[in-house]
C-alpha cells in the first residue's frame, strides 16, 4: 500500500507490466479509479505496435452491434463477453473522442481517426494515462514475477543500464502482448512469466498473416488486388470455413483481409500437417450456371474474338495471361473453337481456383498471435488468474484473438479496463 497524505488511507499499489493497447487501458484505468500505478514498458516509447496498427492507421474498433462482437473471435468469445459488454465498441469510441479525436467509419464497420494518423492516437493516450496518474518507466524489462505462496507480490525489472530492481505491489498486470510485429517489443515475455507462475501457455502461432503457396500461379499475379472474392478453405477435403472480401497476390502466394481472416484455421492445418487448400470464387455474384450462360453468349456471339479478348471481360490486368496458361489454351485462340470442355475449365477456374497452402508468413509479418495464456486459467469476469491471485492479465498475452477490422484492439481496450478495475478492487 501507498500513502495518501490528503485522505489519511492507502491507496493499492498496482505494477502494469506492458504499455501497449491493453497495458495502458489497465495502467489508467486503475489510477483513475484511485490506485497508485507503476507502468513498466521494455521500450523506450508506448504504444509502438498501436501507432503502426492498420497500416499505420489504427482501426481502433468496428460498429457492429455488440452483440455480434463474440462471434468475431477465435474460439474466445464466451470467454470475452462479458468484458465487451463491460466496455463496448461505443465505449471505445467515447473514450478517445474525449481525448479530442475525431472518427469516421469505412467498408465493413472500421472505425479510423479522419486524419489516419494511428501515432495520435498513441500520444494522446499515453498522455491520457500520465494525466491519471500514472508512474510510467520505460526501459524496463521485466525478468521475474515475485511470488509468496499464492500471491504475486511484485516483479524484478532491469533497466537500460542493467541494473536490477525490485517494485512491490497489491497486484500486478501483465500486459506484454503476443508475439507478433516483435520489433515492436512482443517478443513473447509474458508467456515466460506467466508460466513461472504455474500457467499453461497454448504454443504461440501467427495469426492474421499472409499464406505461402504451391505452384506459380499467385507468383504470376503478384501485384492484382480484387476488391470482392469468396475464398474457402478446405482441410483433408472438408469445408472449414468461408470469408468474402478483398484479396491480393503476392510473391510468395496470398494476403489480404479475406485471407488474413482465414489464416488462423489454415496456419493450424499446416503445422498438424494436414491437407490445407484455397478454392477462391472469382465470380463471387454470379453462380455456375449464370457463369456457363454467360460465356457461352460472349463466345457464340463473338466468334472472331481472341480467347483472352473475352477473358478481359472478367479478369484484370495480366490474369486472363495467366488464366491461358493454367487451362493450357491459346490466348490469341478464336473464340468460336472454344469447345464445351474447355469452356468448363474456364468456369470452373473462374468459380474455384484452388491453391494448396504449403506454409505461412512469420510473426514478423503476422497481424497477430494466436495461442498464449491459456483463457481456462483466467477468470473472465475480473481477468484474474485463477492460479495465483493479485495477479491480472490483459490483451494478446492471453490466448485471444479474432479477425481484421479493429476487433483485436477492441478486445485489448475491454481486458485491460476490465483487468485495471479489478485490480484495484473496483469489479463491474
Amino acid at each position: 500500500m501507498t500513502d495518501d497524505n490528503r485522505s489519511g488511507k492507502t491507496k493499492k499499489s498496482i505494477i502494469v507490466i506492458g504499455g501497449g493497447a491493453s497495458g495502458l487501458m489497465a495502467a489508467g484505468t486503475a489510477a483513475q479509479a484511485g490506485a497508485a500505478v507503476t507502468l513498466l514498458e521494455k521500450n523506450s516509447v508506448t504504444a509502438r505496435k498501436l501507432s503502426i496498427t492498420g497500416n499505420r492507421r489504427c482501426n481502433i474498433t468496428n460498429m457492429c452491434p455488440i452483440k455480434e462482437f463474440p462471434s468475431h473471435y477465435y474460439y474466445s468469445s464466451r470467454f470475452l463477453k462479458h468484458a465487451l459488454y463491460s466496455f463496448s465498441n461505443y465505449d471505445v469510441i467515447s473514450f478517445f473522442e474525449n481525448l479530442s479525436i475525431s472518427f469516421h467509419e469505412e467498408d465493413r464497420g472500421r472505425v479510423l481517426p479522419v486524419n489516419d494518423n494511428g501515432r495520435t492516437i498513441s500520444i494522446a493516450f499515453q498522455k491520457w494515462a500520465l494525466d491519471q496518474g500514472v508512474r510510467l518507466l520505460p526501459d524496463m524489462k521485466v525478468r521475474k514475477l515475485l511470488l509468496k505462496q499464492d500471491h504475486v507480490i511484485g516483479v524484478i525489472a532491469e533497466n537500460s543500464s542493467q541494473q536490477r530492481l525490485s517494485f512491490h505491489g497489491d497486484a500486478v498486470i501483465l500486459a506484454t502482448g503476443g508475439k507478433s510485429y516483435p520489433q515492436t517489443g512482443s517478443t513473447g515475455d509474458g508467456y515466460r512469466l506467466a508460466g513461472t507462475a504455474g500457467h499453461s501457455v497454448i504454443s504461440p502461432k501467427p495469426a492474421l498473416t499472409g499464406l505461402i503457396v504451391k505452384g506459380s500461379t499467385a507468383g504470376k499475379l503478384q501485384g492484382i488486388s480484387l476488391p470482392d472474392v469468396i475464398v474457402s478453405l478446405w482441410i483433408d477435403n472438408k469445408k472449414v470455413m468461408s470469408r468474402r472480401e478483398a484479396i491480393i497476390f503476392t510473391h510468395y502466394g496470398l494476403s489480404g483481409p479475406v485471407i488474413l481472416n482465414i489464416s488462423r484455421a489454415a496456419v493450424e492445418g499446416v503445422i498438424d500437417e494436414r491437407e490445407t487448400m484455397l478454392s477462391i470464387d472469382l465470380i463471387p455474384d454470379l453462380d455456375h450456371e449464370q457463369i456457363d450462360m454467360q460465356l457461352k453468349r460472349h463466345f457464340n456471339g463473338h466468334g472472331n474474338r481472341r480467347f483472352r479478348t473475352i477473358l478481359e471481360y472478367y479478369l484484370p490486368g495480366k490474369m486472363p495471361f495467366v488464366c491461358c496458361e493454367d487451362l493450357n489454351i491459346r490466348a490469341e485462340k478464336p473464340s468460336s473453337q472454344v469447345s464445351a470442355k474447355e469452356r468448363k475449365k474456364l468456369r470452373l477456374w473462374l468459380k474455384s481456383l484452388t491453391l494448396t497452402v504449403s506454409s505461412f508468413r512469420s510473426f514478423e509479418e503476422a497481424v497477430v498471435t494466436a495461442g498464449g495464456v491459456d483463457r481456462a486459467e483466467v477468470d473472465h469476469k475480473t481477468m484474474e488468474s485463477r492460479i495465483i491471485k493479485n495477479l491480472y492479465f490483459a490483451g494478446e498475452v492471453m490466448d485471444i484473438d479474432g479477425e481484421t477490422g479493429g476487433y483485436n484492439l477492441q478486445a485489448a481496450f475491454s481486458t485491460g479496463r476490465l483487468a485495471g478495475l479489478s485490480a484495484c478492487g473496483k469489479g463491474l
